[in-house]
């Protein structure tokens, strides 16, 4: 499905084309591009195209596509996209979702806000990627609930996103999925399903063994027809599993390496949370969607409950008077002690006087 909902230019890609693909395909990615007419779709187009073309050379299907050989393909889609670079003051961008079937299973990696489902018939979804959103960190944090959130004006923020000649490039996220079963089901898709469907409507159509793989793609096109924004999908549906598929493994340095990574991506997703007002280095797209910037302030929309809590507890906010006040009464409890031992030893000394 690449349908251009109420836009008058598609800025989503699919590797490979739809009129390319066939049952050996074994590596798939799914981009939304967004910057504007002259450039979303060449951002979206430069990540796809390259980032297909590298994974595909390595991988046969026969022997591992590891975490590695991701970041390979990745450093190849940013390097094409730098090489695409129009230099303008608002620079384009893309979301990127990438997925690759290997001996040892399967290979899902993300940045932004497009989706990969990982579905079973009589288990529902077994994996869902997490958005790299503003209102997803809210939610985590304890601002927001999954209900307020659908209301939130600024949902369309997207926290992570791959544009040219990043000082820092965005890292994916990366997971490993060993357990890939005969008819298992995987779904992607750019924001524009999401903006009519819910994942549970996503599950109950696609799990639903009455129709056929084309009928649930065809119920999924008539029920996005009403999407404002470009909406694109694949479905994967898995025909049959080797029984002597390599396990994935990974050594403990790797895994080291990784948590350290993961570590400075939540960091700094959280700063770029953090400056969710729109500013210079923003990018808005045509439905509204922003990337943040880096020189607006937001913070304290973030900043957790417990931390505003913690600091209202401090010393010299106008909070610690019930404690200023048992200092001075007990100033007060010792002058009056100590005014009544005077008294007492002035007392006895006159009486030894006299």
């Amino acid at each position: 499905m690449h349908e251009l909902g109420s836009r008058s230019n598609q800025e989503d890609s699919l590797y490979p084309l739809p009129q390319e693909l066939t049952d050996k395909a074994r590596c798939f990615v799914l981009c939304d591009g967004m910057g504007g007419h002259d450039s979303g779709e060449v951002a979206s187009d430069a990540v796809c195209r390259a980032m297909g073309t590298y994974a595909s050379a390595c991988n046969r299907g026969d022997t591992l596509f590891t975490a590695d050989d991701l970041k390979a393909a990745l450093q190849a889609a940013y390097d094409a996209l730098d090489a695409r670079d129009t230099h303008t003051a608002k620079k384009m961008g893309t979301t990127m979702t990438f997925l690759a079937f290997h001996a040892g299973g399967c290979l899902v990696a993300h940045i932004g806000d497009s989706r990969v489902y990982h579905l079973r018939p009589g288990q529902g979804i077994l994996f869902e990627t997490r958005d790299h959103s503003l209102v997803n960190d809210l939610i985590k944090v304890g601002e927001l609930t999954p209900e307020t959130a659908k209301d939130f004006p600024q949902k369309n923020v997207i926290t992570r996103v791959m544009q040219p000649n990043q000082e820092r490039r965005s890292r994916a996220d990366i997971k490993e999925i060993a357990d890939v079963q005969a008819g298992d089901y995987f779904f992607m898709c750019s924001d524009g399903v999401n903006e009519t469907m819910e994942s549970e409507h996503i599950a109950n159509i696609l799990l639903d063994d009455e129709y056929s793989d084309s009928d649930k793609m065809r119920i999924i096109k008539e029920v996005t027809a009403s999407s404002r924004d470009n909406h694109t999908a694949f479905l994967i549906r898995v025909e049959d599993v080797e029984e002597d598929a390599i396990p994935t493994k990974r050594s403990e340095e790797e895994s080291q390496s990784e948590d350290k990574e993961i570590l400075r991506d939540a960091q700094d997703d959280k700063a770029r949370a953090c400056h969710a007002e729109r500013s210079e280095a923003s990018i808005t797209t045509a439905d509204g969607a922003t990337v943040v910037g880096e020189n607006a302030a937001n913070k304290e929309l973030l900043r957790p409950a417990q931390d505003r809590a913690a600091m209202k507890e401090k010393p010299g906010n106008g909070n610690d008077k019930p404690a200023t006040r048992g200092c001075q009464y007990r100033k007060w409890t010792l002058f009056l002690f100590a005014l009544f031992l005077v008294s007492a030893a002035v007392a006895a000394l006159i009486k030894v006087i006299i």
